[in-house]
């Protein structure tokens, strides 16, 4: 669009220069739009699917597998629930559910439910995530897209009660 702008800004030397300059900035946004759209599109892989276009449900099962851009989910049941056509909300179980994000984050769990439109990822039941080096664990993690933060909160059926966080050392750091 910012292109488009500047075309209009500008006198044209001609006709011909000007559809020119409107045409490739309507090429430069069709191929940025393109890009946005394949890195957000959501491919799904199991065993076994039932969708359901009247409730707005799809049950993925057996080997799950769900890729978005760099993120990538597997477990062992996903269900994706839609809102006016589009998934607004991905539950995950497994034994446990694996979540890879970029190269930045690993998280598993027993039980992930991915809020798309609040832009989060909340694990449930013995969930860890390794976040640039660092290990949180609890019994309940939110992580944060947008910001990339992450809260925990621990449960006394699993531990102590209490969460767990590892900060590794820094490269040629002295312990006292």
């Amino acid at each position: 669009m910012l292109l488009i702008s500047d075309c209009s800004m500008r006198p044209p030397r001609s006709v011909i220069s000007r559809i020119t300059c409107v045409l490739v900035s309507a090429l430069v946004y069709l191929v940025a739009s393109a890009a946005h759209a394949a890195e957000n599109e959501i491919i799904l892989r199991a065993e076994r699917a039932t969708l359901s276009q009247e409730e707005g449900t799809g049950l993925y099962e057996g080997n799950a597998e769900l890729i978005q851009g760099q993120r990538s989910l597997n477990a062992d049941r996903i269900e994706i629930t839609l809102k006016d056509g589009k998934p607004s909300r991905v539950e995950a179980t497994g034994t446990p559910v694996r979540l890879v994000d970029g190269v930045d984050l690993t998280a598993h769990a027993e039980k992930l439910v991915y809020d798309i439109e609040g832009g989060r990822i909340l694990l449930f039941r013995k969930a860890r995530i390794t976040h640039q080096g660092r290990v949180f664990e609890g019994a309940e993690l939110i992580y944060e897209l947008q910001n990339r933060r992450i809260s925990a909160r621990g449960d006394e059926q699993e531990g102590d009660g209490r969460i767990r966080l590892v900060i590794p050392a820094e490269d040629g750091a002295t312990t006292p």
